[in-house]
Formats: structure tokens, sequence, C-alpha cells
């Protein structure tokens, strides 16, 4: 907790000098203020509050009213930084030109109260704009993937390059199945790949049998093909779910992800309390998101509700439930058929 709290204040004093306003935007929560002596000297000059309350007032005095009043020849040096809990003590010796030609020389001390935020509250979803994986031993915490600032340092997953913002789903997937993969992978699992494609069809599936109109029209797949009626069993071919069934695959397969995660790992080997899920899982929050915005994608539902449940027109899946993939074996495939966009999602171990 020390040394990670270090870090925070060492890389906020980064943003700091960098002058960047969202840079320094990222370092503060929203209810942040910016206590000083009152009358001081850089308030005076500004003409500004020596309490600043919001995150928008002291990114503005960090990136736009400092660089006015210290003009140049800025240098910092910190001649000791103390972290105790949630509390970072900074001394700091800074000397600049100031912008009317003057020397300036002062010591600082700053007191940062420290309040992290992660990438998942307790008892809710991945938060839309923050999606990254930490990793917690006795005395450190360690990102190891995050997925919304590409090249990040101290990433060990590439980041999924931003997309433009017509592209935000294809993104929001890229993002989730990255980590989702590399969760697994951390916990000990056999390496597991998650990649979705998604396709177009101008069938009419309005009919009495949406399957038989589909199987007709659909130009298919060169590596997927929907499995007939003389077909086995064994073969690597997609078999229709009704809604019933998918349902019950999507709840053993996450049942299944969540037990995988707990088995490879230390801290689950002597607990046998069963799982809140997906409230206590962060894999199962990453594989419903990941769910969630396929079928948005393919139904154009806005939001699946328990009352819309998982609506796909069509679903037809091999190997599914998720079983054996989770283990390093074989491949497994979910297709997800919309009124008029397919979605293909293939998992290898």
């Amino acid at each position: 907790m020390t040394q990670r709290n270090r870090s925070v204040v060492e890389n906020a004093w980064r943003a700091f000098a960098s002058h960047d306003a969202d840079r320094i935007s990222a370092v503060f929560t929203d209810d942040a203020e910016w206590l000083a002596p009152p009358g001081n000297a850089t308030a005076v000059a500004l003409e500004g509050p020596s309490h600043m309350i919001g995150k928008k007032a002291v990114v503005h005095f960090l990136a736009e009213g400092f660089p006015c009043f210290f003009a140049r020849d800025v240098t910092v040096t910190f001649p000791g930084l103390y972290a105790d809990g949630d509390r970072v003590i900074v001394e700091e010796t800074m000397t600049a030109t100031l912008a009317n030609g003057n020397h300036y020389v002062n010591d600082y001390c700053f007191v940062f109260e420290l309040r992290i935020t992660l990438a998942a509250e307790p008892c809710g979803p991945a938060l839309d704009d923050e999606l990254h994986l930490l990793v917690r031993s006795d005395n450190r915490t360690t990102r190891l993937a995050l997925a919304l600032a590409p090249g990040a340092p101290n990433s060990v997953s590439p980041a999924p390059v931003a997309p433009d913002s017509n592209d935000a789903s294809a993104y929001r997937i890229a993002c989730v199945t990255t980590l989702l993969g590399e969760f697994l992978r951390i916990n000990n699992t056999d390496a597991v790949t998650f990649e979705v494609t998604f396709g177009t069809h101008d069938i009419d599936l309005n009919v009495a049998d949406p399957d038989a109109a589909f199987r007709a029209g659909w130009a298919g797949d060169e590596h997927w093909l929907i499995g007939e009626e003389d077909d086995d069993e064994t073969d690597d071919v997609l078999w229709e779910l009704d809604s019933d069934s998918l349902k019950a695959a999507l709840t053993e397969s996450e049942l299944n992800l969540v037990a995988v995660a707990r088995s490879r790992t230390l801290v689950w080997e002597f607990d046998s309390t069963a799982p809140e899920i997906p409230s206590d899982e962060l894999v199962s929050w990453l594989a419903r998101d990941l769910l969630e915005t396929i079928v948005t994608e393919i139904t154009e539902i806005t939001e699946i509700t328990e009352a819309s449940g998982i609506a796909p027109v069509l679903a037809y899946a091999m190997n599914f439930p998720l079983e054996s993939v989770l283990y390093g074996e074989g491949d497994s495939c979910l297709l997800l058929v919309g009124a008029h966009r397919t979605a293909l999602i293939h998992i290898s171990g």
C-alpha cells in the first residue's frame, strides 16, 4: 500500500509538470480539493482562491494558472517523500523565473489524501471509462493490463488501439476479450483467447421456421458449419440452441469460468464458501459485459435487462458450455444471429 501510494503521487507530479489538462484531470476525483494557506503569494498573484473545490478548478489552476505565474526555468526537487496509509507527504523545493522576471525560490510541504478507484467496485460492474486489471499480493498491487490507455507503461498486454467513436463497441469488445484472457492466464489457468467476428445477412427471419430460413440463406463460414441431421455430435460443426438451452449453457459456462479461475489460485485453496456470482467474481463481470455488448450490437437492444434476457433470433454452438477449452483443450464456438447481423465468438485454448 505504502509503495503504491508513493508511486501514485510521483506519477501525479509528472502529470502536473506537463501542464496537460487531460493528464492532470486523470489524477483527481470529481470532488477533489486543493487547500493552501489563506493569502498565499500564488493565490494573490493569480487573483484566485486559496481553497479550490472540485476537479475542474484544480485542473485549471495547474494547467493554465500555474504556468502564467511561474513563467520559465521551473525546477522542482524533493528532499523527502513519506507515505502512511492513504496519506503521502511531499517535501518540495521549487525555483523558477516569474512572469515579471523576478527569481523565485520556496520550500513547500504537500499532504496528499488518496482515494484509489478500482475497475470494479464491490457488487458493481466494470466502469465504462475504466477497464484495467489488478493483482494483489501481501504488500503491493500490480497493474497487469490497462485497456483505455494504449501504449501505457507497465502493461503486460498490448492495449487495443483506441477507435473512432463509431467503433466504440468494437473497442470495448477488444478491451474485454483482452482482459478476460489475461485474467484467466494470471490465475494460473491455461491460456484462453476470445475472438469476436461480426457479419451481416439479408435473410428474412420473421418466418415460421427461422432456423430453416437461415440455413438456406446463410453464406456460412468456411471454418464453422451448421450441423445437419446426418452429422455426428462429435463433428466440428455448430448445433442449434433454443432459448432455454442457450440460457442454461451460458449459466454453466459462467460457473465453469469461476471454478477454473478459483481452482488454480492459492487464495481460494482453503475457502469452501460458494462464491456470490457475479458480485464476487471479476471474471463473471467481464464475461457478462462481453456477451451483453455483442447482443446489443446484433439485436440493437440498447439495454439488456432481466426481463428482456439474451435475445438473439438464433443461436448455434460447438463444445458449449465452456469446459475443456478452459483447460487448454480444443476450441469452442458460439454463433449468435440477429435480424440483420451475426456474431461469431471463437474461444480457443
